[in-house]
């Protein structure tokens, strides 16, 4: 116990003695300089596919995954009036509702299998979907965001599920008093 003490004792007295400043102590922060910032931005290949989708592409080799971000026009901003909410409900419904050939658990069950991870969200001006996968299963995964992009499924079940959730998710917005005060 003592011991312990007395090695607290030691290191405090080293932290005082280096926080002690001595001649290069700055007493006003206008007198602190440094370095000016550098940065350069990574270039970006830019390119129009034959059916005019814009890419955006950045290669970064330092881990083998693959992220890509699709946004479809349309959001939040374009809700029908009286419908607000709408586009949150299209996302879910789009995510949740499985693709092409693959019902919804199917759907789910390969992306889970590859360990992909699929977000889709509405934001003002446009529904995005974000795809983070292995880059050994890109294809595969090109594949799935083709056909959920070009054939979503819209089951049903998922569809009433993500309608409860959202009713629920209203009917309790003001039980956390942070969201009451943001609002």
């Amino acid at each position: 116990m003592i011991l312990r003490i007395l090695l607290s004792l030691l290191a405090a007295g080293f932290l005082l003695t280096a926080c002690h400043g001595g001649a290069g102590r700055i007493d006003n922060p206008r007198q602190f300089q440094s370095r000016p910032l550098e940065f350069e931005f990574p270039a970006v290949d830019r390119f129009r596919t034959a059916n005019g989708i814009h890419v955006f592409f950045l290669e970064d080799r330092e881990l083998p995954l693959v992220n890509i971000t699709a946004k479809v026009g349309g959001g939040s901003l374009y809700d029908p009036e009286g419908k607000a909410g709408l586009g949150e409900l299209f996302a879910a419904a789009l995510r949740g509702g499985g693709a092409g050939g693959h019902p919804p658990v199917d759907f789910d069950e390969i992306l889970e299998i590859m360990a992909a991870n699929l977000f889709v969200d509405t934001v003002t001006h446009a529904t995005r979907i974000d795809l983070s996968l292995r880059s050994e299963d890109l294809e595969k995964c090109l594949g799935l965001l083709a056909d959920l992009l070009r054939r979503p499924r819209f089951d049903a079940e998922r569809l009433d599920l993500a309608k409860k959730r959202m009713v629920e998710s209203i009917r309790r917005r003001d039980d956390l008093p942070r969201d009451l005060a943001r609002d």
